[in-house]
C-alpha cells in the first residue's frame, strides 16, 4: 500500500516537470474559488425555478404523462418531476445536465401545463451558454495567468544566464 502512495507522488512529480501540465493544474487549483462562487450563483437561481415549479404546479402533481414511462412501469407524473423541493432540484439538475430533458421531461410536463416552458426554457439557455462560458473563460484566465507567470519567471532565469555569462567573460 505504501508503494502505491509513492507512484501517486510520482505521478504528481510528472506533472511539476511538464510545463504544459503544471500551467494546467495550476489554473484549475487557482480557479476553485471562482468556480465555488459559480456553483452557489447555479443553486440559487436552481432553487428560484425549483420554487417557482413547485409552487405552481401545486394543483396538477397528479397527472400522468403521456411517452414518459417509469422503471416501475407506470407512467411518470408531474409530482414525480416537481412535487416538491429535492425533486425539482434533481430534475433541474438533469434538465442543466441536457440529459433527457426534451422527450422526458419538458415536452410531457409542458404539455400539461405550457407556462412551465417560461422557466424551463429561459433556464437551459441561461445556464448552458451564459454560465457555462463563465466556468470556460474562468479555467481560461487562470491558466493564461499561469503560464504568464511562469513565461517570466524564465525570463528571469535567461537573463541572469546571460548576466552571469558576460560577467564571466569580462
Amino acid at each position: 500500500r505504501i508503494l502505491r502512495v509513492f507512484r501517486v507522488l510520482r505521478a504528481f512529480r510528472i506533472v511539476s516537470k511538464v510545463k504544459a501540465l503544471w500551467a494546467l493544474a495550476h489554473g484549475l487549483a487557482t480557479s476553485l474559488a471562482g468556480l465555488i462562487w459559480i456553483t452557489v450563483f447555479l443553486l440559487v437561481l436552481q432553487s428560484v425555478c425549483a420554487v417557482l415549479l413547485v409552487d405552481g404546479l401545486r394543483d396538477q402533481r397528479d397527472i400522468e404523462l403521456e411517452g414518459s414511462m417509469a422503471p416501475w412501469g407506470a407512467a411518470y407524473t408531474i409530482g414525480d418531476f416537481f412535487g416538491s423541493m429535492p425533486k425539482a432540484l434533481f430534475t433541474l439538475f438533469q434538465i442543466l445536465t441536457l440529459e433527457s430533458w426534451c422527450m422526458g421531461i419538458v415536452r410531457p410536463v409542458g404539455y400539461h401545463a405550457p407556462w412551465t416552458l417560461g422557466i424551463i426554457v429561459p433556464f437551459i439557455v441561461f445556464n448552458t451558454v451564459a454560465v457555462l462560458n463563465v466556468i470556460t473563460g474562468i479555467f481560461v484566465e487562470h491558466i493564461m495567468e499561469a503560464s504568464k507567470a511562469d513565461g517570466e519567471q524564465m525570463l528571469k532565469a535567461r537573463e541572469a544566464e546571460v548576466t552571469k555569462q558576460l560577467s564571466e567573460l569580462r
